[in-house]
């Protein structure tokens, strides 16, 4: 049996999060206290330690197919802010919508062939 499984370490995955993504506004996600403590946690990691990192926060899921590297990641970090909170909202009403609809239909086919 092959098992797979991903461990993050809150830390470390911090710690990538906020200096090898560099992404400013993931920084308002984290209060300064854990900045700093991640600011010196970072200075003592190797590059070994940053490309595991790297790594294991940038592969899929077993079950996905592919990775991501860190520019795409910069990329769709960068799409999202742009598409701002009210942009953001509107995705998630347009996806509700449609899903709202297959499951209808998915529960219309179910109750015909119940009946059937």
């Amino acid at each position: 049996m092959n098992i797979q499984i991903l461990h993050f370490d809150s830390i470390d995955f911090v710690a990538y999060d906020i200096f090898f993504l560099r992404a400013q506004m993931l920084k308002k996600s984290y209060s300064e206290t854990l900045i700093e403590q991640e600011y010196a946690h970072f200075n003592t990691m190797n590059d070994a330690q940053i490309n595991l990192i790297e790594q294991s926060t940038m592969a899929v899921p077993p079950s996905g197919e592919g990775s991501y590297i860190h520019e795409s990641i910069r990329a769709a970090i960068a799409e999202f802010i742009e598409l701002g909170e009210q942009g953001l909202r509107e995705n998630l009403s347009a996806f509700l919508q449609e899903m709202v609809q297959v499951a209808e239909l998915v529960a219309t086919v179910n109750n015909f062939g119940a009946r059937g």
